[in-house]
């Protein structure tokens, strides 16, 4: 004889509910026969059982594809370091720290020289230096900003040839 007492039977809507399956994934379990339905009631345990293993899988198969994408994106970026590299795009660290001083000092050169061809009244020249150094202010911090955003060749460079 069969001792096992029958499964607890509860309404499909019911199993929703204590679910909390807003998306329609009991509707799809029993639409794939993961949970059989007998007279629009599926048994308790069953149905939560085959609930869990099907939200663990797609999150499981959620943090796979998100690691997988960052992976990929990750060997994309080195592919076009690398590229760069050989191609001779990138400016030395050296170089462009050079550059950058030279580029300052020529504009702020000039800035210097801006009031006293403007004008001679002193008043009025204040005013106009005044208005130099927050430009120039701006400008430094731009650059500041900018020096980050600038692909560089590392100093001492550790490639495989």
């Amino acid at each position: 004889m069969n001792d096992q007492p029958a499964p607890m039977m509860i309404p499909v809507t019911a199993l929703k509910r204590v679910c909390g399956d807003d998306e329609g994934v009991i509707r799809r379990l029993v639409q794939s026969r993961q949970i059989t339905a007998k007279s629009g009631k599926v048994p308790l345990v069953a149905g939560v059982r085959a609930f869990l293993d099907l939200v663990r899988s797609e999150a499981r198969n959620a943090s796979l594809a998100a690691a997988r994408q960052e992976a990929q994106e990750a060997r994309a970026e080195a592919v076009e370091l690398d590229l760069d590299l050989d191609e001779n795009r990138l400016v030395d660290d050296d170089a462009a720290q050079i550059a950058v001083a030279n580029v300052c000092g020529a504009i702020l050169r000039e800035f210097h020289s801006i009031p006293a061809r403007i004008t001679r009244d002193l008043p009025s020249r204040r005013t106009i230096e005044a208005a130099l150094h927050e430009a120039q202010t701006a400008l430094a911090a731009t650059f500041t900003d900018a020096e980050t955003d600038v692909p560089t060749k590392p100093r001492n460079p550790k490639r495989k040839t």
